[in-house]
């Protein structure tokens, strides 16, 4: 299956909404497609793909926002070291896309001027805040009642973290 780098940014905050009913019926059997095995290879293109079938930017095979859209895919592949053309799972990609464009915080300056961005920059500063307060539970769960050498008292990085850790106590 064929798709555009920056539609696994989309697919990162997709919530039903859409240029139209089919095109956000469609984009969804899309997502379940690729979500029921995550196996499978799709295959990085800048130019229209699976979800673009739908779109009513799609004129005849070509977008007419080709210009904006192809800046968007550049800039993914370039944040996740990918190329045009590349085959990788679905998997692997929406793990890289999460790991080197929203956890990274580039999301914004990918694809600020998208006409969704209104609905993916609340999710992504939801999706920050979640990453602080996970590190808050390890810091009262683990740090500080002590369990972190038990966890992870033979990692390799244990002299980095122990000196820390006895500071903080």
């Amino acid at each position: 299956m064929e798709l555009r780098p920056h539609h696994g940014m989309c697919f990162q905050f997709y919530e039903g909404k859409g240029y139209s009913e089919d095109f956000t019926d469609h984009m969804g059997r899309v997502i379940a497609q690729l979500e029921k095995d995550p196996s499978q290879e799709v295959k990085l293109t800048v130019a229209t793909d699976v979800v673009c079938a739908n779109c009513p930017n799609n004129e005849g095979g070509s977008c007419n926002s080709l210009d904006k859209v192809k800046r968007y895919d550049e800039e993914v592949l370039k944040a996740c070291n990918l190329v045009e053309g590349e085959e990788i799972s679905f998997a692997k990609f929406t793990q890289l896309v999460r790991s080197e464009t929203i956890d990274k915080g580039l999301r914004s300056s990918i694809c600020e001027d998208c006409s969704w961005d209104y609905i993916c920059r609340p999710k992504e500063k939801e999706s920050k805040r979640t990453v602080l307060v996970d590190s808050q539970l390890v810091r009262s769960e683990i740090i500080d009642k002590g369990l972190r050498s038990s966890i992870c008292g033979d990692c390799s990085w244990d002299y980095i973290c122990r000196p820390k850790e006895n500071e903080t106590k």
